[in-house]
This record gives C-alpha cells, structure tokens and sequence, in this order.
C-alpha cells in the first residue's frame, strides 16, 4: 500500500512538472496573439513572464526563446524601437543559429534599418560604402568563396550605428 503511495506522489509530481513546461509556450502563444492584434505592450509584458518559466528540455526551451524573441523583435520595430530590436537580436543570434533562421534573423536585421532609415537611404550608403570601401568584411575564412562560408558586411550609416549584414 506504501508503496502504491509514492508511486501515485510520483506520478503526480511528473504530471506537474509537464505542466509547468508547457504553460510557458501557452504564455508565448497569448503574446503571439496579443501582438497579432496590435497590443505591443501586453504581448512584451507575457513575453517577459514567459522568459522566467521553466521548459521541459533544452531543445523546447530554445524553440520557445526563438519565438519569443521572434515577437519581441517584431513588436519593438512595430513600436519603432528599432535599436531596441536588434539588440534583442545580437543577444538571441545563437536560438536563431540552432533554429537554422539564420536568414529570417538578418532579415529583421535589415527590416529595423530599413524601417529605421528607408530604402534610399540604405541604398546610398551601401553604394557609397562599395565606391570608398568603407565597408569592411569579416568571415571566419580568407576568402567569402563557398556557400557554407559565412560573411558579414559592415557598413558606417551617418549617425554612427554600423549596419551588420550577412551574405
């Protein structure tokens, strides 16, 4: 009988466990859908009570730090807290690596600056930073010359920001 006692605290205590885990990526849901409907604030105050709460194993805690950051970022460039959002960016770049969005990370990145500064602009600066090789280019290799290769270009914007982009 002792014995059917702890298996049943057991298997109550796992079940809470489970629980637990799974009310984080509920609270990143309500955020998802907060910033759907256009309510900025409300989706980064779950977010941030979602960041607190616990995940049942590390691949689901970096699937849920991917979303979240997804939405944070998308909500701040909403906010037009464009710096805001690529630091949020800079500090999540490894959930993004292990996720494989690499390209859905710079293409935020170059959202930002382009809601930030506009297309012509950025277009400019590009072009002026390729005419007086002002934009540096840095690889873990020689040269950018396969397609596993990974480059960014750094370009000098006006106010002093340095705009990243991979290719």
């Amino acid at each position: 009988m002792q014995f059917f006692k702890y298996i049943i605290i057991l298997l109550l205590l796992i079940q809470s466990i489970f629980s637990q885990a799974q009310r984080g990526y509920k609270v990143i849901n309500k955020a998802d859908k907060a910033y759907q409907k256009g309510y900025y604030q409300k989706a980064l105050k779950l977010l941030t009570k979602a960041d607190n709460m616990s995940y049942s194993d590390y691949d689901n805690f970096n699937k849920a730090i991917y979303k979240s950051a997804i939405i944070k970022v998308s909500t701040h460039i909403q906010m037009e807290n464009y710096q805001l959002a690529r630091n949020i960016l800079d500090s999540t770049f490894v959930f993004f690596a292990t996720a494989n969005r690499i390209n859905e990370f710079d293409s935020l990145y170059a959202v930002s600056y382009q809601k930030e500064f506009g297309r012509t602009y950025l277009k400019r600066k590009i072009e002026e930073g390729m005419l007086n090789n002002s934009i540096t280019i840095k690889t873990d290799r020689e040269e950018c010359v396969g397609l596993n290769d990974i480059c960014i270009a750094y370009i000098p914007l006006d106010d002093g920001q340095i705009m990243r982009m991979e290719f």
